[in-house]
């Protein structure tokens, strides 16, 4: 469904015309009745959140695979 929207109004509800947007909606802003954009739907689709636990959620990284095996140097102590 296309809706018209002025300019005032589109920037007064951006966050809900995103919103609508993300719902399949399109609308056309106008400006004194001239029409000046589209805002539609994006073609491509979102990007899959990667789920991270615990407190290093923003850590990217790899462990070594031996992380966990014991440590030659220590076997005197």
């Amino acid at each position: 469904m296309n809706t018209t929207i002025g300019t005032y109004e589109a920037k007064a509800k951006f966050s809900e015309l995103l919103r609508r947007v993300q719902e399949g909606e399109t609308f056309t802003v106008t400006r004194n009745g001239e029409r000046v954009a589209d805002i539609t739907p994006s073609k491509e689709e979102p990007p899959k959140k990667v789920r991270r636990i615990g407190c290093m959620k923003e850590w990217v990284g790899k462990i070594s695979d031996d992380f966990n095996d014991p440590i030659a140097d220590m076997d005197e102590y």
